[in-house]
């Protein structure tokens, strides 16, 4: 028995063959400091790759959809400095920074967004919230919390991401140039006739069923938009645009499979129930460059925030799919 503890104690010496995946939430009060300064330079740096994710929260009486209201505000401000914008992105909240003299390395964790959706209905959390970072040394910011990761972590996303089914068909690719043809010709505007509507009309013609701006209401307490389109059993979910808001219809989908998996709500067609026997999230991506793996997308929250996608749609006894498309002039 000695002899055997004594060889455990020798190869408990050597260094690990491989490497388990790990993430954890930073804790460390000075580490977190340390992390915030870094982010407040790479905010404040024209030139960064920092990103603005607009994030869908599913509260009781509240849900986020891609029509909302933003403002900026610094709360405990007694001039009540707010800045209004119709979309998240960084032009914009560097601009609020700038005009208002804020000193952002002071005040990082007084600067909130509202959101508000068409409804009216209000939703405000810290910027961190919002932000979509991760840093050289493998630190990054979920729901407003630092967290670190190992190299293994992600390799570990990446090869969930691959494994998802996904497809690419041409002739699907949003046409800019068609598309604006099409508001001139039916005397639309683009606030009416928006990129994602105008998709969803066109693949109507191939087939598919418009639901788009269709809700549900749920436990007589607040709407979802239940599908963008549904054809031969398999409910579409349709988003156009960067990683940061290809998120939102992650979390479109899986409020829909939560609404599935609920035996008191059923989505209606046509006043029938249906019955889906799987999911499908149709990406039109705003990119120069073509993928051939989903894990060349290059977020590691939208890879995060995929892989769960796909561990909750099997659990609930759905097929899963991706379809990839591109915006194109």
């Amino acid at each position: 028995m000695t002899v055997f503890i004594n060889d455990i104690e020798e190869v408990l010496k050597e260094p690990p063959k491989f490497s388990l995946p790990r993430v954890e939430v930073v804790k460390n009060e000075e580490k977190i400091y340390q992390l915030n300064m870094k982010l407040v330079s790479r905010i404040l740096d024209d030139n960064s790759n920092i990103q603005m994710d607009e994030v869908s929260i599913f509260g009781v009486d509240f849900v986020f959809t891609d029509k909302n209201q933003y403002t900026f505000f610094l709360k405990g401000n007694k001039r009540k400095t707010s800045y209004e914008v119709k979309e998240l992105n960084m032009k914009d909240f560097r601009a609020f920074i700038r005009q208002n003299n804020i000193d952002l390395y002071q005040e990082l964790d007084n600067i909130y967004v509202c959101a508000k959706n068409e409804n009216d209905k209000g939703y405000s959390n810290n910027i961190k919230y919002f932000l979509d970072y991760v840093d050289d040394e493998k630190y990054c910011l979920l729901d407003g919390k630092w967290y670190q990761f190992n190299r293994s972590y992600i390799d570990y996303l990446e090869a969930e991401a691959d494994k998802i089914p996904h497809e690419y068909l041409e002739d699907d690719d949003l046409s800019i140039t068609d598309y604006k043809s099409y508001i001139v010709e039916n005397g639309l505007d683009e606030k009416n006739m928006y990129k994602e509507k105008y998709f969803n009309t066109v693949q109507k013609n191939k087939g598919y069923e418009n639901f788009d701006r269709d809700f549900e209401q749920i436990r007589k307490k607040y709407n979802i938009e239940k599908m963008d389109l549904y054809k031969d059993n398999i409910l579409y979910f349709v988003k156009i645009g960067t990683p940061q808001k290809l998120g939102y219809v992650i979390d479109q989908c899986l409020s829909t499979v939560n609404m599935l998996k609920d035996k008191e709500t059923k989505i209606i067609i046509n006043s029938r129930p249906i019955k889906p026997k799987g999911v499908c999230l149709w990406l039109i991506m705003d990119r120069k460059n073509k993928i051939n793996k989903l894990s060349e997308i290059e977020s590691l929250i939208f890879l995060m925030k995929l892989v769960e996608w796909k561990k909750q749609v099997a659990s609930a006894g759905l097929e899963y799919k991706v379809k990839i498309n591109y915006v194109k002039d």
